[in-house]
């Protein structure tokens, strides 16, 4: 949070920054202060809901996908860039965002995830759920007419009470905004339990019931498979070749030209 720009900014929920005019007549420190309370709040507000949304899908987040260390909801998370915590970095490059291995049981798990994907790349992020068969929360602007939001609403598990639209809708939901609040124009946005099951052609009858340590942080797995191991030895063969003269030419001495 810039609790020094002007007009001043507070966290609407992980990763993105909205604009909020402070109160008048208070001094720069009361103000950074109601700030930064007030950007705490909305952030625990949004946890929140995004609790209550995942317990329609009977299960607690076990992995935030596009996160950091600094604003994951659980232990897991994939990460823009290559984190030390981080399962892996490049959510869109993970290989299966519906199930995975558990290395404390041994068995494969349906992930419950939790997405709050950046808005350029909604189109791609909707892609991959549909394919992986994605079940989780996710949280995205609440814009009905983007191309996207038809497969989103198909998706959605949410529904509230005298809503058209199969979401929560903040800062307009009472959990997130109590009245009166000033909220300077902010983006509105969607939450909503999510399952693209259907669409995807992976088989999730095998996955075993969960152990209780799905959420634990897990260490980066090294490269096992066949092809991997292929993949390494033509890199490094790639890499020698590099290091050697080509067509036994000597290398020059110092000071002279090639």
């Amino acid at each position: 949070m810039d609790v020094g720009a002007d007009p001043p900014l507070y966290l609407h929920a992980p990763g993105v920054v909205v604009k909020a005019e402070a109160p008048e007549g208070v001094d720069d420190l009361s103000r950074s202060a109601a700030r930064a309370r007030r950007a705490s709040e909305s952030t625990a507000a949004l946890r929140r809901i995004v609790t209550c949304e995942a317990g329609r899908l009977g299960e607690p987040i076990s992995l935030h996908l596009f996160a950091s260390a600094d604003n994951t909801l659980v232990p897991r998370f994939f990460a823009l860039y290559p984190e030390p915590l981080a399962e892996g970095a490049d959510a869109l490059a993970q290989p299966d965002w519906g199930r995975s291995c558990c290395p404390h049981c041994g068995q494969h798990h349906r992930e419950c995830a939790f997405a709050f994907p950046p808005w350029g790349l909604l189109a791609m992020f909707v892609a991959k759920a549909r394919s992986d068969g994605l079940r989780g929360v996710i949280v995205v602007p609440f814009v009905p007419s983007d191309p996207a939001w038809p497969t989103l609403a198909a998706a959605s598990r949410t529904s509230v009470a005298g809503q058209r639209d199969p979401c929560v809708i903040v800062p307009n939901s009472p959990e997130y905004a109590r009245e009166g609040d000033d909220l300077g124009g902010a983006q509105r946005l969607a939450v909503m339990a999510v399952d693209f099951s259907r669409w995807s052609r992976r088989s999730f009858a095998g996955v075993a019931a969960l152990c209780g340590r799905q959420r634990e942080l897990r260490a980066t797995q090294p490269l096992r498979g066949s092809r991997d191991a292929e993949d390494r030895r033509r890199i490094e063969m790639g890499l020698l070749r590099l290091g050697r003269p080509n067509n036994g030419s000597k290398r020059p001495r110092a000071g002279q030209d090639w």
